[in-house]
């Protein structure tokens, strides 16, 4: 039995974007194996046989994984040797398709990691690699996310990551059908509708949805996201609607979005899968404050909540997640609990976040085990800054906002020699959550800004420099650092927005990330008025 620890007790209206528990030990979920390597899995695909085939970022990689047995074995060494991160695809019973991926050590003589794309077959019987031509249109290389799906009636559409698509014919293993995307795809996920059509979201620069009709070699925009959905996995529940990660659904009959049911935590980049009976369930992730979601969630047909599917032994963010003949299983990840002080001294210590976990675990029940007896831990909201001590959030609609000293570009200044209507957006550069956010903030400024509205990217980051040297991308909002200004909002989690009238009070205050680009148009045009 899982014992839980409270991080943080807050009043009983958190804001389910910025909660985070801490389990003690596993619970519905066990230990079953590792994978070969040190490298995290990128992609995990089930076999004819039943067997699940990963590919990941370590020399090591590929491997296969025996849900009944537990048992990892290697695949014939090969040209994969060089490959990481690939995506995977079955061409028949004894046939598999390894495309993309970048080279990891040994690099070979005169090779770059950004080279030409990377294509080749494997032949499961012979345990045998074989280069293999990738589509002529093609221009993929490490950092563009190419991406291959298996349609319901076997065919398989390739995607390059950059906005070249192509089929590949069943019989004569060469690329046909190859046409240009209306736009470059890159960072979008995939899935498969039906037996000719594949719908494509997400997008490096802003959110963009598309759907390809393989017959007619024809690409439809779809009504875009209103939320960043770089990366986000997808599952095609059975009512043919798309869930994309835990935010949102999809709809192709209507070409509608509307909100996913809210899962007890933000989860960024966690892994989902598909049951039999119809339901989701998800694991893993890290929430809004890049603190590891250590328990999973389901969410069975209609439902209108996620229910607790029981604990991880190890929460990792980008884990895979599949479901097997053997029940549910999720490989690898990044396992992270947020920044922490490095032995040099510095608050925070990136390279412990990217550590890459080896760890394998299966979900030991089943959906007629639920819902459990055991309830979901106390809501808590995790601090806003790790270590930082217990306060509860603020609101503050109706009150003047607090005249804080910021620092801007090693200058001073102080919030109220900006004048007129403003934005003040508070993040941090470790937030998942709120570097999400930036682009669609900075957007409201270049699209608001000549209307006399001041937008203000506030970081509470412990150190200022810190911040100067993120890569933010902002052209058009201010980016403004304050060492008072976590004490003084006494928020209880980040990203949060606010909009002020000319006078410095607050008129509206937003939490998380979710529809932030409408709210904001709607608030700042009540605003303005």
């Amino acid at each position: 039995m899982v014992s839980w620890l409270v991080l943080i007790a807050t009043t009983a209206a958190a804001d389910p974007a910025t909660l985070s528990f801490e389990p003690t030990g596993c619970d519905g979920w066990s230990r079953a194996g590792d994978v070969l390597g040190g490298g995290n899995i990128s992609d995990a695909v089930v076999l004819p046989d039943g067997r699940v085939f990963l590919v990941g970022s370590d020399p090591k990689s590929p491997q296969i994984f025996d849900p009944r047995t537990r048992e990892v074995a290697p695949v014939a060494e090969g040209p994969w040797r060089f490959l990481a991160n690939g995506q995977a695809v079955v061409l028949d019973d004894d046939e598999l398709l390894l495309v993309g991926g970048q080279y990891v050590e040994p690099m070979p003589t005169g090779k770059r990691a950004e080279s030409e794309p990377r294509c080749f077959a494997l032949s499961l019987s012979a345990d045998k690699w074989t280069p293999t031509e990738c589509p002529s249109l093609w221009r993929a290389h490490v950092e563009t996310h190419p991406r291959v799906i298996r349609l319901a009636g076997g065919r398989v559409i390739a995607f390059d990551g950059v906005d070249g698509v192509a089929e590949l014919h069943a019989s004569t293993r060469e690329w046909i059908r190859e046409a240009r995307a209306p736009r470059v795809l890159a960072g979008n996920s995939i899935i498969g509708l039906d037996d000719h059509r594949v719908f494509a979201v997400g997008g490096l620069d802003s959110p963009a949805a598309y759907i390809y009709d393989a017959d007619a070699q024809a690409w439809t925009a779809a009504t875009a996201p209103r939320f960043p959905p770089f990366g986000s996995e997808l599952v095609l529940l059975s009512d043919g609607r798309v869930l994309v990660g835990t935010e949102a659904i999809y709809d192709p009959s209507s070409d509608a979005w509307t909100p996913a049911p809210r899962t007890t935590a933000t989860r960024s980049q966690p892994g989902l899968a598909a049951l039999p009976d119809g339901s989701v369930l998800v694991a893993g992730g890290w929430d809004g404050n890049m603190r590891r979601v250590p328990f999973a969630e389901i969410l069975r047909p209609g439902a209108s909540a996620w229910e607790f599917a029981g604990a991880n032994c190890v929460a990792s963010r980008f884990p895979v997640l599949v479901d097997t003949v053997a029940g549910p299983f999720l490989f690898g990840g990044l396992e992270a609990d947020g920044a922490r002080e490095s032995s040099t001294g510095s608050k925070f210590d990136f390279s412990f976040m990217m550590r890459n976990t080896v760890r394998i675990e299966h979900w030991d029940l089943t959906v007629a085990d639920l819902p459990l007896t055991r309830p979901l831990p106390p809501r808590t909201l995790a601090p806003l800054e790790p270590g930082a001590a217990s306060r509860p959030a603020r609101t503050w609609v109706g009150e003047r906002f607090p005249d804080l000293k910021f620092d801007v570009a090693g200058d001073r200044r102080r919030l109220s020699s900006w004048t007129g209507v403003r934005v003040v957006e508070v993040w941090a550069t470790w937030c998942a959550p709120c570097r999400d956010a930036l682009p669609i903030v900075d957007d409201v400024a270049r699209r608001w800004g000549p209307k006399g509205v001041s937008t203000l990217l506030l970081s509470v980051d412990d150190d200022v420099e810190r911040m100067r040297a993120f890569d933010s991308g902002i052209h058009y909002a201010t980016l403004v650092w304050s060492r008072d200004a976590s004490g003084e909002l006494a928020l209880g989690g980040i990203p949060a927005t606010f909009v002020l009238d000319a006078d410095g009070r607050v008129v509206a205050q937003h939490s998380g990330g979710g529809t932030l680009e409408a709210w904001l148009d709607e608030e700042l045009a009540r605003a303005t008025q």
